[in-house]
C-alpha cells in the first residue's frame, strides 16, 4: 500500500471517529474544501490565529499517517493536530458572517 493509499484509509477511519451525529469537522474535509467554521473548543491559541466561528476555512494539504492538517484561514496557513481538528465544528456551503 503506497503512501495515498495509507491517508485515504486514514482518513476513513478519521471521518467514523470524530463523526458522532454532531456535524462536520475539520478533520472531515478533503485537500481543498471550504466551509465556515460552527464552533472551536476552548483553546488558548486557536482564535488568535483565526480559528473562530463565522469565519472561512479551507483545508490545504493533510499529512499522512495521522500527521497534521494544513489549514488556510484569514490569510494564513496553519498546521492543526487531527485531535484538535476533530474538535472544530464546520457547516459545508454557508455563507461567512464576519
Amino acid at each position: 500500500m503506497g503512501v495515498k493509499e495509507a491517508s485515504l484509509v486514514l482518513d476513513s477511519v478519521e471521518k467514523k471517529k470524530c463523526c458522532q451525529g454532531k456535524g462536520c469537522s475539520l478533520a472531515q474535509l478533503a485537500e481543498g474544501e471550504e466551509a465556515t467554521i460552527l464552533e472551536v473548543p476552548a483553546h488558548s491559541l486557536l482564535a488568535p490565529l483565526g480559528f473562530r466561528p463565522g469565519k472561512k476555512v479551507k483545508v490545504q494539504t493533510k499529512q499522512c499517517c495521522g500527521g497534521p492538517i494544513v489549514a488556510g484561514v484569514e490569510g494564513r496557513d496553519v498546521a492543526i493536530d487531527r485531535q484538535l481538528a476533530c474538535q472544530i465544528k464546520l457547516s459545508v456551503g454557508e455563507k461567512n458572517v464576519s
